[in-house]
């Protein structure tokens, strides 16, 4: 099964990376000159990373967008001795160790055809929760970083926001907390009270599921059309966790901005579509499931007008944010002069990203229902 799959070359694709960077890393301090060694550590000095935004990323490096290095070292410091920071990041790490060992017994379980059996849709819910912790812990612990680069940054990256990637933050727990539950439903379905208690929970969920996703879809669907109707103001752009201007005089002309502004409209709007298009067909999925008797051929109908509608959205994105780059390379300065071509899945917003997802909810579920 393609799930199996995934689990098993995500596995070694970890171990392999592990080693490949504690390899080089001993052979480049063995076999570099000194001289070159030199030259690293300055580099290594001012450069930030590259930060990915959508399909392209840009080089950050300490010079363009601090005062000083003195600046990016408080910045630094900031992060090391806030206390809030500090207990998010040991919580969130603790959390996430605590969710990944959970899902790894269930994911053996599953392997051995005890998916149901024992205390296992527990686990899952267990799972589920300590992976929201982990999410929560880490979104408290970013927004105390945006505090750092408005007081210490200069440029564009002192007009950094904090942008929730809700996506990002609930996809995965809210897709385990419902297989949770519907492992819990099978194992007692000659319960009614039990039954009727899980469903209320799964209908509240899905309850969520459309306010929350719709009403953030509505929310930066209104923000870029705003940017459309207000051609004076300057645009946001997201990276992970943070949005920050995208200033006009980065670019050498207004019509080049402005060009912009309507490739990033229509490069989102076919995503915002096949989102709200899969938020609400992934819904009824769900409540199907709580009928006694299920319509296979048209759930099967319903996943694959979710994967369809993801793949062409995906396709729109990642063409257009191939032109997206030419007109940056061409017609901006500065960072995003040097803006380099990239997938989705780097800045975590590749849509078929959430299908692989959706469709590994799919497998395990498929699996309750066909086993006894």
């Amino acid at each position: 099964m393609i799930v199996h799959f995934i689990e098993k070359w995500l596995i070694i694709f970890i171990v392999l990376f592990v080693i490949v960077q504690v390899s080089c890393g001993i052979i480049i301090n063995k076999m570099v000159p000194d001289d070159s060694k030199e030259s690293v550590a300055e580099y290594d000095k001012n450069y930030m990373g590259h930060w990915y935004i959508g399909t392209f990323f840009i080089e950050m490096n300490v010079d363009d967008n601090f005062k000083s290095y003195e600046d990016y070292e408080k910045l630094i410091n900031y992060r090391k001795t806030n206390s809030i920071s500090n207990a998010c990041y040991i919580l969130g790490s603790i959390s996430f160790v605590i969710s990944l060992t959970l899902l790894v017994v269930s994911a053996i379980k599953e392997r051995k055809g005890k998916l149901l059996s024992g205390k296992t849709p527990l686990i899952v819910l267990i799972s589920a929760i300590f992976l929201l912790l982990y999410k929560i812990f880490e979104e408290i612990d970013l927004y105390y970083d945006v505090y750092a680069y408005h007081k210490y940054s200069k440029g564009f990256l002192s007009t950094v926001s904090y942008y929730p990637m809700i996506n990002n933050i609930f996809i995965l727990p809210v897709l385990l907390i419902l297989l949770g539950l519907f492992l819990l439903r099978k194992q007692k379905q000659n319960m009614k009270k039990a039954i009727s208690k899980i469903d209320k929970w799964i209908k509240l969920i899905c309850s969520l599921i459309l306010l929350v996703g719709l009403s953030f879809i509505v929310y930066r669907l209104g923000i870029r059309i705003y940017e459309f109707i207000n051609p004076s103001i300057n645009i946001r752009i997201p990276s992970y966790y943070f949005m920050f201007d995208l200033p006009r005089e980065y670019a050498v002309s207004n019509t080049s901005y402005n060009k912009l502004i309507i490739i990033r409209l229509l490069k989102d709007l076919p995503v915002f579509i096949s989102s709200t298009l899969s938020i609400i067909i992934f819904v009824k999925i769900v409540l199907s499931y709580l009928k006694n008797k299920r319509d296979i051929k048209k759930t099967k109908k319903r996943y694959m007008i979710i994967f369809i509608s993801l793949l062409v959205s995906s396709i729109i994105f990642n063409l257009l944010g191939y032109y997206e780059v030419h007109l940056l390379n061409k017609e901006f300065l500065y960072q995003y002069h040097d803006a380099v071509y990239t997938l989705a899945i780097r800045s975590l917003t590749e849509p078929l990203l959430y299908y692989i997802f959706i469709y590994s909810f799919k497998y395990y579920i498929d699996f309750a229902y066909t086993n006894k």
